[in-house]
């Protein structure tokens, strides 16, 4: 598969220092992270569906890519077992790829706890 040109920016650190300057792909990441971070989904504003494509997959902890449904099943689990969760506690590194085309892939490395 080609590579497409483009550009990106790196960022290194806290979630809460990405602000309304930050490129568009880190802001998604930091509403992104603090939606999948409430252990009740359901107060969680914008809901998390929204930040996803229905045919979006997300792949975590190096396993297979998941579909939204089954996150929600573990988000459901998440708030029986746990009484705090959160990437904010951790500086994350995440790269935004801006490609020709206006498209944006964001990449990146956290802690969870």
């Amino acid at each position: 598969m080609p590579f497409s040109k483009g550009t990106f920016t790196h960022f290194t650190g806290r979630l809460s220092s990405i602000d309304n300057e930050s490129s568009p792909g880190l802001r998604f990441l930091a509403g992104y992270l603090k939606a999948v971070d409430e252990l009740d989904q359901t107060a969680v504003v914008p809901p998390l569906a929204q930040f996803l494509d229905p045919s979006a997959t997300i792949t975590m902890n190096n396993g297979k890519p998941s579909a939204y449904a089954t996150l929600q099943k573990m988000f459901n689990q998440r708030i029986e077992m746990l009484s705090e969760f959160g990437h904010s506690h951790f500086p994350v590194e995440a790269y935004d790829l801006l490609h020709e085309d206006g498209s944006h892939v964001v990449i990146c490395h956290a802690f969870s706890m």
